[in-house]
């Protein structure tokens, strides 16, 4: 079912990406190190959509805040 295919991506630029783990399931990921020092904390939308037509698309917030743990990786909360 065409309709019930959706596709995920991030609005803009960010050091993250979306891995498909499995139909319509993705996960989120760093795609470089992160530094606490230059950036505390990321704002970023990920928009999701379906294969239908018209195509309907939904919006979600993500906000990141990293934790400063002396330039070892970073702890999510």
């Amino acid at each position: 079912d065409v309709n019930g295919k959706v596709i995920c991506f991030i609005e803009r630029e960010v050091p993250f990406h979306l891995k498909a783990v499995y139909d319509n399931q993705y996960l989120l990921e760093t795609s470089s190190l992160l530094d606490y020092e230059g950036t505390k904390e990321f704002s970023f939308k990920i928009v999701a959509s379906d294969s239908g037509k018209p195509s309907l698309n939904q919006t979600a917030l993500v906000r990141v805040k990293l934790e400063d743990e002396n330039d070892n990786p970073p702890i999510f909360n």
